[in-house]
């Protein structure tokens, strides 16, 4: 702290302005006299963070009239808030935190929807830049440990925070000092072989990595399909917290403490399995020792099981690891945050491109799935073309698809409710039709009515987005009761529709009000009635009591 206050004030301006947080900049303010000053008398900080709040919040708020209904917003406009009008985008970053994190639960829910699209646009662009610098390594230079930090970023990339390279690798020293004191406590006899280069005493430290990690630290490996595996256990630094990973990560985290105990291991594909070889001095098959990491057995290199065994190249582990989150997504597991199913499996092979960037099929088939499921076309388009895959047809397919999106922005009608219909958007449902539907929804869009088969009647339909759902369904309306006490309705549409919750019902945001003319009076209306048969049903229920 002395030290930091004899820098002249030039230098603490500096580092100030490394701070993205404004109630950090707060607190700071309130430790010190000296910062206070510095920090009250740099108008160049105080007016750069607050330029960013400003052109978030104002970018934020343009979005849903400029989009509906559309989910993802033009790259143009995230560029310009990203790149244009913010010289330091983790300013950016920070305010869209706030929008999304940091706000009171009746906060403007569509301001919170369109800032995590931004978020997940800003991030992913800046891991893609850590990628190409990653890729542009030397090999005996790259990490595979980073490799799979920025694997377990990319597919947490909506959380607030995101695990550090630096944060994961504090652990893995601190397992590797445990072995470290171990393997010193051994080897105080001055008898005692240390160099590490010697397979036998490569392989004593094996013993001792065996039994810190799998017996004092008791960590366990698990794969999909097991009934205790979990979303977390693919992600490095909750598989360090919570000792339970696959075998991959294990492989990652075993090859790096070995390293930091002076000794090289290398993946090896043996037989359809990925063990580490440590080749030991002189290098012959009598001193390699194979680690089976979801174990940490070791076994000696003349063992004819290893015989045929290959080294293979990071892309090959980093590739399988993000191969283990498509499976995940594939049973159906994948943990149900409000993040449409579709939009992960692009995720998934947008890191694919990542990973591999020489490889052009990894390129076409995430654009193919952009263009079937009709979203991230913009930034298909644009990978297309920064790998100069301008002729292929899927980039055609992506550019008409996307000019329709926007001229359904252009072409969008106003909902005007029908007579008959007894049911407004907005209002939370209770379904009790027979299909494999959730309990709970709220109505989305109304105005469709179909002729029964059987009855020849006109029943009205509605679009309900059920809970923990990710699509919209029409309803009949028979099927639908009204929920007049409402109820938070879990769904990834939802702030693409309504503005917030009052606690009984999702009242329209701006842009879906404008085109539902009289829906905001008929709710008003129909939620009165209901307090008011309710209040006369509790009075009857009084009056036969007494």
């Amino acid at each position: 702290m002395a030290a930091l206050v004899s820098c002249p004030d030039e230098v603490l301006c500096r580092i100030f302005q490394s701070i993205t947080s404004i109630s950090d900049l707060q607190n700071i303010m309130l430790s010190c006299r000296r910062f206070l000053h510095v920090i009250r008398n740099s108008n160049k900080l105080w007016r750069l963070k607050l330029t960013v709040v400003k052109n978030v919040r104002e970018t934020l708020k343009k979005l849903s009239p400029l989009c509906y209904p559309m989910e993802d917003p033009p790259l143009a406009v995230m560029d310009k808030l990203i790149v244009g009008d913010s010289p330091m985008p983790e300013f950016v970053e920070e305010e869209l935190l706030n929008q999304i994190f940091r706000q009171k639960t009746n906060e403007n829910l569509t301001i919170s929807f369109y800032a995590q699209k931004i978020l997940r646009y800003l991030r992913t662009k800046n891991l893609e830049k850590n990628w190409v610098s990653y890729n542009s390594q030397p090999v005996h230079k790259k990490s595979l440990l980073e490799g799979i930090v920025m694997i377990s970023q990319w597919f947490q990339i909506e959380q607030e925070c995101l695990v550090s390279l630096e944060e994961v690798e504090c652990v893995i020293e601190n397992i590797a000092n445990r072995v470290r004191h171990l393997v010193n406590a051994k080897s105080n006899d001055s008898n005692v072989k240390t160099d590490v280069n010697d397979p036998e005493v490569a392989r004593k430290i094996f013993a001792v990595m065996k039994n810190v990690l799998y017996k004092e630290m008791q960590f366990s490996c698990v794969e999909i399909g097991e009934v205790t595996f979990s979303f977390q256990n693919m992600c490095v630094e909750k598989v360090l917290q919570f000792r339970c990973g696959i075998s991959l990560v294990f492989l990652v985290v075993y090859q790096e403490i070995a390293k930091r105990m002076g000794i090289l291991c290398i993946p090896v594909l043996s037989l359809d399995r990925l063990l580490l070889k440590h080749i030991g001095s002189p290098s012959n098959v009598i001193n390699c020792t194979f680690i089976d990491t979801s174990t940490g057995y070791h076994f000696p290199g003349f063992t004819a099981f290893f015989s045929s065994s290959n080294e293979v190249e990071d892309e090959y582990v980093l590739t399988g690891m993000a191969k283990h989150f498509l499976e995940y997504l594939d049973s159906g597991s994948f943990d149900k945050d409000g993040i449409h199913v579709d939009r992960r499996r692009a995720h998934i092979f947008r890191l694919f491109c990542a990973i591999d960037d020489q490889q052009v099929s990894w390129v076409t088939m995430y654009t193919e799935i952009c263009a079937i499921l009709r979203i991230q076309l913009e930034e298909a388009n644009q990978m297309l073309e920064s790998k100069g895959l301008q002729d292929l047809a899927v980039m055609k397919i992506c550019k008409q698809i996307f000019s329709e999106q926007r001229a359904s922005v252009s072409e969008i009608f106003v909902f005007h409710r029908l007579p008959l219909m007894k049911y407004a958007v907005g209002l939370v449902m209770k379904f009790k039709g027979k299909e494999d539907f959730p309990q709970l929804g709220v109505i989305n869009l109304s105005g469709m009515t179909r002729e029964d088969i059987n009855s020849g009647n006109i029943v009205p339909y509605y679009c309900v987005l059920f809970d923990g759902g990710q699509d919209c369904c029409w309803v009949p309306e028979d099927d639908l009761e009204l929920l007049p006490g409402g109820a938070v309705i879990k769904h990834s549409q939802i702030g693409l529709h309504f503005e917030r919750f009052d606690g009984r019902r999702y009242v329209l945001n701006a842009t879906t009000n404008a085109l539902n003319p009289g829906n905001e009076e008929f709710v008003l209306t129909l939620l009165g009635f209901c307090d008011f048969a309710r209040l006369v049903h509790n009075l009857c229920l009084k009056n036969s009591a007494t």
